[in-house]
């Protein structure tokens, strides 16, 4: 008998999450605003989607700590405030520093990890050169999400997903706010760097500075 491919199926996303995605989107291209109220029937015919998907994003969003559902007052986008922000880096530096160190190790005995990271810092240098912020962000977020991917653990990739839609709009805050963009490839390349040759304590500092530049000098980068 023939054995089966050592593989798994594949897990494509669910409509609810794929709403979840655009809804989450929209707020990250400004087109839903900080603290806006969600209509259900207004939303819903905006995605093309019946209201049961869009209950369930909603649900799904709310758990994610995005939306705030309060009795007689409806659903609203949550507000993107200083504390937010100060928040949501240190939680981001706390899970990355521990992601960059699992990923750090393969990278270092897998030259076909170390070239998907190349892959991924190329992305973030063309969408740079187009000057395009919205793929500069995607970009962005998929090289954080190949770090997550490397560590093959179940725990950090939860962790991982559980911030990576706030993330998705705090990078559309950060990059109008950085003061040339170009920059954004920068960081990633001292990244990579660390990633690939830093000692521990070092690869601690260079995710710190990563992550938590904002928070010291202002503009930051992903």
């Amino acid at each position: 008998m023939r054995e089966a491919f050592a593989i798994g199926p594949m897990h494509l996303p669910s409509l609810p999450d794929q709403v979840a995605d655009r809804i989450v989107s929209a707020i990250a291209e400004g087109r839903i605003g900080s603290g806006t109220r969600l209509m259900e029937s207004e939303l819903a015919i905006a995605l093309g989607v019946s209201r049961v998907p869009l209950r369930e994003a909603f649900r799904i969003l709310h758990s994610q700590g995005l939306l705030a559902i309060t009795p007689r007052r409806g659903t609203r986008v949550i507000d993107f405030d200083a504390g937010w922000s100060r928040d949501l880096r240190q939680v981001r530096f706390g899970i990355e520093r521990v992601t960059a160190a699992g990923a750090a190790q393969v990278l270092r005995r897998d030259p076909a990890a170390r070239a998907a990271l190349e892959a991924r810092i190329e992305a973030i240098r063309q969408a740079v050169g187009r000057g395009d912020l919205l793929a500069v962000n995607a970009a962005d977020i998929a090289f954080h999400d190949g770090l997550a991917d490397l560590t093959d653990s179940p725990l950090l990739t939860t962790l991982w997903q559980a911030v990576r839609r706030h993330i998705v709009v705090l990078f559309s805050i950060d990059v109008l706010k950085v003061d040339r963009v170009e920059r954004i490839y920068d960081d990633h390349l001292q990244l990579r760097e660390a990633l690939l040759h830093a000692t521990p304590g070092a690869l601690d500092a260079a995710i710190q500075t990563h992550v938590l530049w904002q928070e010291a000098t202002g503009p930051a980068a992903g």
